[in-house]
């Protein structure tokens, strides 16, 4: 029998990316928050104006339809028409561990009377990025930094 071989760690940068809302300053309107993700690049970058192919985790749906982890390899600059940002903020991560914490993560459940406006991506990534330091995944300066970026 042949002993256990460890499994190779993949490790990447990990980036915050916002996606900017055209309703952003447009108080009360139900899209008026700009969508978050994390997003680890296949090839490291110093700047993410550099960042084309690798994984998102971020949450997809709607308030009538729930919300559910939403995770695919992807070119982040064809990722739909808004205007995005991203800061890197952790030099290296497990790929594949991040990427089962994601997928282990809850969503949101459906609505009847859904309450409009509520940032439910950005809601569910800082629920991502608490699980994470837990679980010591990611650092706590993550989770510092993603409530620097709430929006009101």
């Amino acid at each position: 029998m042949e002993p256990e071989r460890a499994v190779e760690s993949k490790q990447r940068q990990l980036w915050f990316a916002t996606f900017e809302s055209k309703y952003r300053n447009e108080e009360g309107h139900p899209s008026r928050f700009d969508h978050w993700a994390f997003f680890l690049p296949e090839t490291p970058v110093q700047d993410w104006r550099e960042l084309r192919h690798g994984r998102v985790l971020q949450v997809a749906g709607s308030p009538y339809t729930g919300f559910s982890p939403y995770i695919e390899n992807i070119n982040i600059t064809e990722m739909g028409t808004s205007k995005y940002f991203a800061e890197m903020v952790m030099e290296s991560i497990d790929l594949e561990v991040v990427t089962r914490k994601a997928n282990a993560q809850p969503g949101f459940p459906s609505e009847e009377k859904p309450i409009t406006g509520r940032p439910n991506c950005q809601g569910w990534l800082f629920l991502l990025a608490v699980a994470c330091v837990e679980d010591k995944i990611m650092d706590k300066s993550v989770v510092t930094h993603l409530l620097s970026r709430v929006q009101k």
